[in-house]
């Protein structure tokens, strides 16, 4: 017997019988279509490269993805303003299948009817080289599927989300059409990070039932697939049944996992019809109540307890993100247990005749209850004393995972590493300063000392990621204390992996870069870069070697490595490590993947400091589109365009342009925080040089005075957040040779003996400040 195949996504053990790659627990995989139960299929050959078609008006860029009905490219319209779109065509290996061109039509007749804003459009039906294809609309921002793999949404993005796919799908049934195929695969994002659907192949009409789907064929996705079409009724499906799978999909954004799923196919298709799935807040105790009970509404069974409408359900999560009391209403226990008897008669028969053999033997009953009563307090007592640590144990671990998930809705770096991005929807809505309070974290950390203690593992990791986000904070000194707390947490921990301290480490390495101790920071980042027996994940691996790449970058600029040897050699490992990182997350999958590759090229391209303009567009090209939620990658691009100004000589367009980055820091990060205060310093800076070469005297003074407010606004920040950091004396030495141009001694010896106290702490990356001190000072006349 062959070995089974495996899920690639929860490695479970997947049988011949199954079909293609489809797992039956967690319902990953490409496959759509299940058409008979029994139905197997296995390619005894691997699949041989997939070449670029030539299509007629288009330049095919790339393989977007294949399914089992056709596949999908990347092309280029060549006709109408060279815009990005995807192109659909039926695999060619296929050759003529009359299900698929049937399939392949009704997709093109439905998206064709429909104009809505959630669905994805079609620009042009054709025939290329005999092969049918239609051009749609580009989506760069990766699916719903994907988006899920980072982890499980919070509750307001999961119910806006889904509500803005109920309003397109209310559209669709308009035109008498349902989907019967809705999941997170075929739920795309745009460049402006609006979800859209696609993949309308199993689509039918609600008045007649010209697919052909033949009586007892299964048609859908497990487990997004609803009762009528696990039993076989596809053919009847009606608007109901697309709500039962937009309730699917919601359930899965807030608990990370399908609603029902068996060990086997047939298993699977017997639970959608007759079992009820596991409550959301039974999995994510914090989940709010009424979407649990939206989920309940869509997830009935029978059609028409579901709500009557994918409008009617997007009322109701709308009534939910106002704040407002939904209409649904949460299922009775007496509602459960006719729904019950209606499924399993023989049990429910069974349930009433002991019911009513109960009332004539009650007596006896209760004379036998009280024979037991003694013998189930002794189990209990001894169950109690078995169960006290396991109890102990999952509490903690529940505890746990509930600070955690509380972090995770406030930190955007909660997963440890800095590349985490929000959606623009959860931005928006939490206002300025995303990064948790201080305060808030403080309580969080008491939270965990106090409710852990027993458990140190638990302890341990709780506390690193607090200490992640008192670092984002700004926060230091408390960040460094929480991460030696947790350092000694995972000491005392039996359960600590190597992974574990692997990451421990990587957060050591970004305080320290943080905190400017520079020199620290890249031993301990190349250590964990250089390990070759790493267990971090490769996404991880590839933000070790980002974070190793931008701390290089940083100190390629330091004053002790300008015009030297070093920052030669520091380039070339920001070449280096950077390049190590885009080749691990072209490895990786998620949304986020295309705009860490983003950032990884802005960072040489603005460490080379040639053709920044010309770069950067071939950057935007091929991401495709700037991710409205990725605030990193904006700030980054922005300041590449304030380089560009500035090499050009166009100080007020650049000072503009580094403003809006100021403006963009202090939201995501609040007025206190080490990002704000980078950015702040980034603007002095442009204004210092536009004081000195701007050819306007009027313009000239004016750029002086808002340089040296600016630069005072930034020291007072500094000396607040890091007063060591070795960017401090680069500040504290330009502001000391304007007061020195100025004839203002006094202020300019402060400055530099400031300055000067900094750099005797960084001697290697700030090795040229004192040289440029004692220049300053032979310059001054003598008092």
């Amino acid at each position: 017997m062959s070995d089974p195949l495996r899920c690639r996504a929860c490695g479970t053990a997947i049988l011949e019988s199954v079909v293609g790659d489809l797992c039956p627990r967690c319902a990953a995989g490409p496959i759509t279509v299940v058409e008979d139960a029994t139905r197997t299929h296995r390619d005894s050959h691997p699949p041989r490269p997939l070449e670029l078609p030539i299509v007629a008006g288009y330049r095919v860029l790339g393989l977007l993805g294949k399914g089992g009905m056709g596949v999908v490219f990347h092309a280029e319209q060549e006709k109408a303003n060279r815009r990005h779109v995807a192109i659909k065509m039926i695999l060619a290996s296929r050759g003529f299948d009359a299900e698929l061109d049937g399939r392949f039509e009704r997709e093109v007749n439905a998206v064709s009817a429909i104009e809505h804003p959630n669905i994805v459009r079609v620009y042009e039906v054709g025939e290329s080289n005999g092969q049918r294809f239609f051009s749609m609309e580009y989506c760069p921002g990766g699916t719903l599927y994907d988006r899920l793999k980072t982890g499980i949404m919070l509750p307001r993005e999961a119910a806006a989300t889904v509500a803005a796919l109920a309003r397109a799908m209310e559209a669709v049934h308009a035109k008498g059409i349902v989907h019967r195929d809705l999941k997170p695969l075929n739920v795309l994002y745009d460049a402006r990070g609006e979800p859209k659907i696609t993949d309308f192949g199993l689509a039918k009409s609600m008045e007649a039932d010209p697919d052909g789907t033949a009586t007892g064929a299964i048609v859908g996705t497990l487990g997004y697939m609803s009762p009528e079409q696990a039993s076989g009724l596809g053919k009847k499906a009606t608007a109901e049944t697309d709500v039962y799978a937009l309730g699917a999909i919601l359930y899965s954004c807030l608990t990370g996992r399908v609603p029902l799923a068996g060990s086997t196919v047939p298993d699977t298709l017997q639970q959608i019809q007759n079992v009820d799935p596991v409550p959301v807040r039974r999995l994510v105790p914090n989940a709010p109540r009424d979407l649990e009970t939206i989920c309940e509404k869509c997830l009935q069974k029978e059609p028409k307890r579901r709500y009557p409408s994918a409008g009617a359900l997007a009322d109701d999560l709308q009534r939910y993100l106002e704040g407002r009391p939904i209409a649904a209403r949460p299922v009775s226990r007496a509602e459960k247990f006719w729904k019950a008897a209606k499924r399993r008669p023989a049990a429910a028969a069974l349930a009433a005749t002991l019911v009513l053999t109960g009332l004539g033997a009650s007596v006896a009953a209760a004379m036998l209850a009280l024979a037991n009563a003694r013998e189930r307090d002794l189990r209990a007592a001894a169950d109690t004393n078995a169960h006290q640590a396991e109890s102990a144990a999952e509490r903690a671990r529940q505890f746990s995972e509930f600070l955690l998930l509380g972090l995770g809705e406030t930190d955007p770096f909660a997963k440890y590493f800095p590349l985490h991005i929000r959606a623009e929807s959860e931005s928006a809505k939490a206002g300025p300063g995303v990064v948790a309070s201080p305060e808030f974290l403080g309580r969080m950390r008491d939270h965990a000392n106090a409710n852990l203690a027993g458990e140190p593992y638990e302890r341990a990791k709780v506390l690193l990621v607090i200490a992640n986000a008192l670092r984002s904070a700004g926060r230091f000194d408390a960040s460094a204390e929480t991460l030696d707390e947790s350092r000694r947490a995972f000491e005392a921990a039996d359960a600590t992996t190597p992974e574990d301290r692997s990451r421990w480490r990587f957060c050591q390495g970004c305080l320290l870069h943080d905190l400017g101790e520079l020199e620290r920071a890249d031993r301990v980042l190349a250590a964990v870069v250089n390990d070759p027996t790493s267990p971090l994940a490769t996404v991880e691996r590839a933000d070790a070697h980002f974070r190793l790449g931008w701390l290089c970058a940083d100190r390629s600029v330091m004053p002790g490595h300008l015009r030297s040897d070093s920052r030669q050699e520091l380039m070339r490992r920001v070449r280096e490590s950077t390049g190590a990182a885009i080749e691990l997350y072209r490895k990786c999958d998620g949304p986020t993947v295309k705009a860490k590759i983003a950032i990884c090229e802005l960072i040489v391209l603005l460490n080379r400091q040639d053709n920044i303009q010309s770069g950067k567009v071939e950057i935007l090209r091929s991401l495709g589109t700037v991710p409205r939620g990725d605030r990193l990658l904006r700030g980054y691009l922005l300041y590449a365009d304030s380089e560009d100004l500035r090499k050009r000589g166009e100080y007020e367009q650049s000072i503009a342009q580094l403003e809006e980055l100021v403006k963009l820091a202090d939201e995501t990060f609040g007025p206190q925080s080490h990002s704000r205060a980078l950015a702040f310093a980034g603007q002095t800076a442009i204004e210092f040089r536009a004081a000195r070469d701007s050819p306007d005297p009027a313009k000239r003074e004016l750029y002086a005075k808002l340089a040296e407010e600016h630069a005072l606004q930034g020291l007072a920040l500094g000396r607040k957040i890091s007063p060591r950091h070795p960017r401090m004396a680069e500040g504290l030495m330009k502001l000391a040779t304007v007061y020195h141009e100025q004839k203002r001694f006094a202020e300019s010896r402060a400055m530099m003996d400031e300055a000067r106290a900094i750099a005797r702490l960084h001697p290697v990356d700030l090795k040229g400040v004192e040289g440029q001190i004692d220049q300053l000072l032979a310059a001054m006349p003598k008092e």
